[in-house]
Order: C-alpha cells, then structure tokens, then sequence
C-alpha cells in the first residue's frame, strides 16, 4: 500500500476502521507525521523503527492497542508521542522509552513488573519533557530504583504531574511512602495528582513552602491516616481529597506536624492555606472532626464541597466561604454549622 508513497511527510489516518497496520510504513522514510488516533488498531509493527525522521506520531484514544513496539525506541529524532488516556488505557511499553532524548510531548509513562518493560529509569534523559505527565504503574518502583538522575525534580519544563498507583496493597505500604518521597517535583510544578498512594504518610516536600503548587488533588490513598501538611503552601488554589477513607480527623493546617511549626516561617505564612479558593471533601468514609481554624485562616475561600461523608457532624468558622454544598452527609447537622448571626 505504502511502497508508492516514498515521499510522504504526512499521514494521518485517524478515526478510521483499521485495525492493523501495513508492515509497508516502514518504507515510510521521509515520514515527519504519523496520526492513528481514534483507530481500532491493536498492535503496531515492527518496521516503524525504520521511519527515523518521524517528529510526531498521535495514538490518542486508540484503545484496543496493547503495546508499543520494542523498536520505538530507535526514534530518536521523535518529539511528540501522544498516547491513550490511563482512564482508557492497559497498554505494555517497553524499556528503552527513554533513548528518545528529544521527547517533548508524552502524557503517560506507564512502568512495568519485568525486566523487559518500562522502568522509572527511562526517565532518566527524558529532560526535554514539558506540559503533563502521568506515572502510572508505581507499585512497580522501589526506592533504591529512583536516582538522582531519575529525579523528577530535574524535569523543570513539567506543568502537571500525576502519580498513579494501580493497586492499594498495606503489605508494602512503607516502600510506597519511600517511593513518593524520592518522587518529589520541581518547585515550579502548577498541578499535582497523587492517586492510589499504598503508604500511610505522606512526603514532607508536599508541603514545603517553596513549593509553588497551585492545583492537588489526593484521591483512592485509602491506607493514609494523616492528610499532609498543606497550611503554608503559598500558591494553593485548589484543593481536592477523594476517598482517603481511614481520615478520622482533619486538623487545622491538615497535619498534627503543622501546628507548632507553622509560625516560624513569619506572619506572611502563619495562616493557613492563604490563597485557597476551592476545597472539596469527597467519598470520606471515617473523617468526624474538623478543628476549629484562626480567624485569619481560609482568608480567600469561596467553595466548599463536602460529599458522601456520613460522619462528619459540624464544620469550623469559614468566614470568606461564599458557596457551600453539602450532599449525602448522614450525620452533619446544619445546627451546628458556625453561620453568622443575622441581624
């Protein structure tokens, strides 16, 4: 099909029936774009390593692809991988993801169990990556595998990170808070997700206050009995905590570590949680008590969201809240919310 098309730069077959493609693209050579995206194609071939000059290939929602080919790896001039989402997405990568040093573009990283898969060592030259990326599949890292050259705090250009656990197992709960703690981003991250989390603490780097982190959200970390320290985090807008079911009580920075250091750093961070617009609380199936909060605290909060919660009786003082929803709390009782008197 391909072989009387040695010319072609650009080819884009997207949202079409095909299923397999043509072992002929590798005769592809002078190929700069290759889109498969919305395809039913299930495995790519081999021969594709031969098109060395591709800068962008889009394999977005191709959902029955089960694997990359272990040649993608001699793609070297290749700047744009766009994969699956992981809501969508089972597909195997194989090691050597990270001999494509001129990656710009890849949303998902997805580490494997065996030896022949991708590792978080591949991301060890992936410096050039810039916008969002998912890690997916972290039950598979230990500590001892994350270097300094691995480091997610060198990959300056990230916008938006996410950390995805497949599985919540409290047998390696201690490796997984190990894990997360080599895990920490550059200061200049905009957008956190931590899903999945096994470990029961999390990572103080979470909370330092050199961290510029504007959007987080904590979601299915079901064995964590302590929210981190998240008072003093300067840029924090956004605030989601999804299912961690074993909170029983939320503290007035969200850790108890908070409470006697959270001065020291001056007046400008003594208040709790300075610029935070949004908070929702979601799916907290233990969580009872919410301390009460300084009077300075939550200074810019407009929207409070608190859902299936069935425990949680009353809520401190927010005095900035302008929205506040409440939705299938069994025991909250609206007499004992702090509402300002009415004149």
């Amino acid at each position: 099909m391909f072989k009387v098309l040695g010319s072609l730069r650009a080819l884009d077959l997207s949202n079409t029936n095909m299923e397999n493609q043509p072992h002929s693209v590798g005769e592809l050579i002078h190929l700069r774009y290759l889109s498969l995206e919305n395809t039913k194609i299930k495995c790519l071939p081999e021969s594709i390593s031969a098109l060395f000059k591709l800068h962008s290939m889009n394999l977005k929602s191709c959902n029955s692809l089960s694997e990359l080919p272990k040649g993608i790896k001699f793609l070297t001039n290749l700047r744009h991988l766009e994969l699956p989402s992981m809501d969508d997405w089972n597909m195997y990568m194989p090691c050597g993801i990270g001999e494509l040093i001129n990656l710009q573009t890849m949303h998902v990283i997805k580490v494997g169990s065996d030896s022949g898969s991708c590792g978080i060592a591949d991301l060890v030259n992936l410096n050039k990556l810039r916008g969002e990326l998912c890690i997916s599949g972290i039950e598979n890292v230990t500590s001892a595998q994350i270097t300094p050259e691995a480091s997610i705090k060198n990959k300056g250009e990230l916008r938006k990170l996410i950390f995805r656990w497949s599985c919540v197992d409290s047998m390696f709960s201690d490796e997984a808070s190990s894990v997360l703690d080599s895990l920490q981003p550059h200061p200049d991250l905009e957008e956190l997700t931590i899903r999945g989390f096994s470990g029961v603490r999390f990572p103080l780097w979470l909370g330092n206050h050199m961290f510029g982190i504007s959007i987080l959200e904590l979601k299915d970390c079901q064995n964590s009995k302590e929210l981190p320290s998240l008072g003093r985090l300067p840029c924090l807008k956004h605030l989601s905590i999804n299912s961690l079911t074993s909170i029983m009580h939320v503290r007035r920075m969200l850790s108890v570590h908070d409470e006697t250091t959270c001065c020291d750093y001056g007046s400008s961070t003594s208040r709790a949680f300075p610029v935070l617009e949004t908070l929702k609380f979601m799916n907290m199936d233990s969580w009872e008590l919410w301390d009460e909060i300084e009077a300075t605290d939550f200074p810019h909060l407009q929207h409070l969201t608190i859902m299936r919660c069935s425990k949680l009786s009353g809520l401190p003082s927010l005095q900035a809240l302008q929205n506040l929803r409440i939705k299938n709390c069994e025991s909250t009782r609206v007499a004992k919310f702090p509402f300002p008197p009415m004149y």
